[in-house]
């Protein structure tokens, strides 16, 4: 089982900077935005040690089976992702003005592969992204989503009126002032922690969120806060 716990603090908001950083021009924008007027929530199993929550770059939330074992390589566990995908497919379905963004952190438009999957992205020179509004069909995303492996992952909810989601059709051409503006209404975003084991999801507003798939799966405005440093 997954738990969705408060891990606000100067930590946090350090890690979710760098990652911004070292992602494409959607997370330099957010960079500009003060994120420790937010929250932040990590999405991690529910056994996960209180001391393991604010080493954001380590992993070993899952015990190692031996039978996973694969040519001295042990695959990475994220049992996180299917809530992480049933929260924001729930936030779209909520309003026609909500929209999501996530950045490809490999492909570009020119790559051969990306041409015969017949991927529909959206892209600002040579940077890809995928698009998905109130009309999202669940499959479509969650293939998307659990296709993108890379050195960081960026994916933003933001709020937008119908009128300019236009120009985040398939195939679009974007300028800056359109990311900008998708940008400057962005009310979450969430990259990768826990070396690829877990999320942690940037919020505007700390509010508490149910998950009616998983009766057992809720979310806490605050949790027992306590960092090594005690912020």
């Amino acid at each position: 089982m997954i738990k969705r716990i408060d891990v606000s603090g100067e930590a946090a908001f350090a890690y979710l900077r760098e990652q911004l950083n070292m992602s494409g021009p959607l997370g330099k924008l957010l960079l500009s935005t003060d994120i420790s007027k937010g929250r932040v929530f990590a999405y991690v199993p529910e056994t996960t040690p209180v001391e393991y929550l604010y080493r954001f770059h380590a992993g070993g939330l899952y015990p190692v089976v031996e039978s996973s074992y694969k040519k001295n390589k042990v695959p990475v566990q994220n049992k996180a992702t299917a809530i992480l995908i049933n929260h924001i497919l729930q936030y779209l379905k909520k309003s026609e003005s909500h929209c999501c963004l996530f950045e490809e952190p490999n492909a570009k438009p020119s790559d051969p592969w990306v041409t015969m999957e017949k991927i529909e992205y959206v892209q600002l020179d040579e940077e890809m992204f995928y698009f998905f509004n109130n009309k999202v069909q669940s499959e479509n995303f969650e293939k998307s989503i659990k296709n993108i492996v890379g050195y960081y992952f960026l994916c933003t909810l933001s709020s937008l009126p119908v009128a300019m989601q236009n120009g985040f059709s398939p195939f679009s051409f974007l300028t800056v002032k359109q990311l900008n503006d998708y940008a400057s209404k962005c009310c979450s975003f969430f990259v990768n922690a826990y070396d690829y084991e877990g999320y942690l999801e940037w919020n505007k507003e700390c509010h508490q969120i149910y998950y009616p798939r998983q009766p057992r799966f809720r979310a806490w405005c605050r949790y027992e806060n306590r960092s090594p440093t005690g912020s």
